[in-house]
């Protein structure tokens, strides 16, 4: 199995777990988290996008962490250490490396948001 395999494997066995009540407020959010990476910057898109997942409950950045984690070796990455490292202090070679992995997971993310929660470009959350 390759990376991104795995990545998909993993984001797709933490989508498909999700309750009911949360597939519209997590959709919107994964669908929306690979542009706020290369519009913002991994730093900015991350630190947004756990502010509203903990708004809503959600456990993006969570599931986020894991799949990123799984694919780089690191099973046991959370999203506190997924924030850390997206710090833009951190070196420069390591803070690339996280950004496209974090974008490639993101990219599942976002697919799986359309094809398993059924939540289309352009919704919104209510409340």
């Amino acid at each position: 199995m390759n990376r991104d395999q795995q990545r998909a494997q993993s984001a797709y066995r933490q989508v498909s777990a999700l309750p009911n009540d949360k597939h519209k407020k997590y959709g919107v959010l994964a669908l929306n988290l690979p542009f706020l990476i290369r519009s913002s910057g991994l730093a900015q898109a991350l630190a947004f996008t756990d502010q509203k997942a903990r708004a809503y409950d959600v456990p993006l950045l969570d599931h986020l962490a894991a799949t990123v984690g799984e694919a780089t070796g690191r099973p046991s990455l959370r999203r506190e250490q997924l924030l850390a490292e997206s710090r833009t202090d951190s070196d420069p070679a390591s803070y690339l490396m996280l950004t496209r992995e974090a974008l490639l997971a993101a990219t599942w993310f976002k697919r799986l948001a359309s094809s398993i929660l059924k939540v289309e470009p352009g919704e919104e959350v209510e409340g």
